[in-house]
């Protein structure tokens, strides 16, 4: 029995939508997002548009790569790295994410987060890194859509055992790539960074290196969606969900707010024991942020890493503005 069954057997009342389809969702069809599997070559000086950063080394993107699943199923995701790679391995950087690769960017924020839209390439995944940087730090950012996401194949959950074990097999596929020096590691800001600290904190494989978890939660039933008990943020919730592009079914989390107001054994498989990571990590936190304050304080707190790193701001939301940052953990 796969992960995806057990859960749905375990949790009988467990609801699901099915979701609008990329071609048809209003958030995504501007972008005329399309399955085009195709490896394309990025010289220094492209620039996707006008006005957009350009590529700071020659590089090449393998658009819509199957990574398979011990469950038979596959996500797909677009890989960025520096073309010196076919002779000199790099290490991949994962940004995990239900928004779309290749679809929804921080062009959608508003006023860009005062980010001028000359320091970024286009490329980046929403809350992720920026290929046009991390190539030319000799690095591959490898954008994945999350199982039932775009055109990635089966049920979506949120976070949870299912999303940490499809990220240990993503990480071992990359991790044994001809390109790859067989170290991987993971970043980005909100849910990239809830993904990060899921995963870390209920899986472990040897190529993971490093995190960088940029505001993020441990349990989204206090810090989210359900703090002290009562209901918060219900339009949130609702409008979250149905955010979701794919072609299959996707967990109804607002209607297991409201069937679970008490913390039991379906928001448990959402909580994440941090003091069980054990791999470096560089956290990122505010006093500002209605989302992210605890789950930040207490990943970098109670995280069982020796080796850890923490950056507070006063401003919100700096993890997915500060697309300029400088400071990362080596992951070679």
């Amino acid at each position: 029995m796969s992960t995806t069954e057990k859960l749905k057997s375990r949790f009988p009342d467990l609801n699901f939508v099915k979701p609008i389809e990329v071609k048809n969702h209003p958030r995504y069809k501007p972008y005329n997002v399309d399955f085009k599997p195709e490896h394309v070559v990025l010289p220094k000086g492209h620039a996707k548009e006008n006005g957009r950063r350009k590529m700071l080394v020659d590089s090449v993107v393998d658009r819509d790569t199957k990574i398979p699943l011990r469950d038979g199923l596959h996500v797909y995701g677009d890989i960025f790295r520096p073309a010196s790679s076919d002779e000199v391995k790099v290490p991949a950087v994962i940004c995990w994410s239900p928004y779309g690769k290749s679809s929804i960017s921080i062009d959608m924020a508003w006023h860009r987060s005062g980010v001028p839209k000359d320091w970024t390439s286009g490329y980046e995944t929403f809350e992720g890194l920026d290929p046009a940087d991390w190539c030319r730090r000799g690095y591959a950012v490898v954008n994945v859509d999350a199982r039932g996401t775009q055109f990635s194949e089966g049920t979506y959950f949120f976070w949870g055992q299912q999303e940490a074990e499809d990220i240990y097999d993503t990480i071992d596929f990359l991790s044994k790539q001809p390109w790859c020096n067989g170290s991987v590691c993971m970043g980005g800001n909100s849910y990239l960074a809830k993904a990060q600290v899921n995963y870390a904190s209920k899986q472990s494989h040897p190529a993971l290196k490093a995190l960088a978890p940029w505001e993020g939660f441990t349990d989204i039933y206090r810090q989210l969606f359900r703090r002290g008990g009562f209901a918060m943020h219900n339009v949130f919730a609702a409008g979250y969900q149905w955010a979701v592009a794919g072609k299959h079914e996707v967990e109804d989390i607002n209607k297991m707010i409201q069937s679970h107001p008490l913390f039991d054994e379906y928001w448990a498989d959402k909580y994440d024991d941090v003091s069980k990571i054990n791999v470096p990590l560089y956290v990122l936190a505010s006093f500002n942020n209605p989302f992210h304050v605890q789950g930040s304080f207490d990943t970098f707190r109670h995280a069982g890493s020796t080796k850890k790193w923490m950056r507070v701001h006063s401003s919100f939301e700096i993890g997915r503005a500060s697309c300029r940052e400088r400071v990362w953990i080596k992951c070679r």
